[in-house]
């Protein structure tokens, strides 16, 4: 079972350019009728940044094509050195985790020019690794986690090592967890 769900978010500049901001918050940019070049408004003529060879350059090699914007996209080796970009105004904008960033803006960056974005682009459930082969350990971990959600135990353990529990981590942990019928029978 998942024991954490990532996301996908951004990091750009204070004082960004609003048709930016607002394409970045899934806000409307533009009012009156919408076509593709609409959403360029905001989007194209950018330079956004990554770390590279990670399923978050492949999404925004996607989205960009879907949307045809003319961007550049610029992979780097780290976290702090797409933050680096966007703060020396290399970048508009920085994609990765969302919990990465959060900690890396509160440690390196507290009181910088830095914003991190509310909207979270994509999730990806993450779960521990067990062998394949030990189907009584897996029972017994996912017995134990859906546990922990049923009983909300995992928010206390959300809020002393992850920063607390949004109200998207509280419905998730509703389908991770296994019925309770189900986990006794299984």
């Amino acid at each position: 079972l998942p024991v954490y769900t990532a996301g996908l978010s951004v990091v750009v500049r204070q004082g960004a350019p609003e048709t930016l901001l607002n394409v970045l918050n899934g806000k409307v940019a533009h009012t009156g009728p919408t076509w593709r070049a609409t959403v360029n408004q905001g989007l194209a003529n950018q330079t956004y940044a990554t770390t590279a060879g990670g399923i978050t350059q492949t999404w925004i090699r996607q989205q960009m094509h879907l949307l045809g914007v003319v961007a550049t996209l610029v992979t780097v080796d780290s976290i702090d050195d797409g933050l680096k970009r966007v703060a020396e105004g290399k970048a508009d904008a920085f994609f990765a985790e969302r919990m990465m960033l959060e900690n890396r803006l509160s440690t390196a960056y507290p009181a910088g020019n830095l914003r991190l974005l509310e909207r979270i682009f994509e999730y990806s459930p993450a779960a521990m690794a067990v062998d394949r082969d030990d189907d009584d350990f897996r029972l017994l971990v996912d017995t134990a986690l859906s546990e922990m959600y049923r009983s909300g135990e995992i928010e206390k353990a959300y809020d002393n090592y992850l920063g607390g529990v949004s109200d998207t981590d509280r419905k998730l942990f509703k389908v991770y967890a296994i019925p309770y019928n189900q986990a006794r029978r299984t």
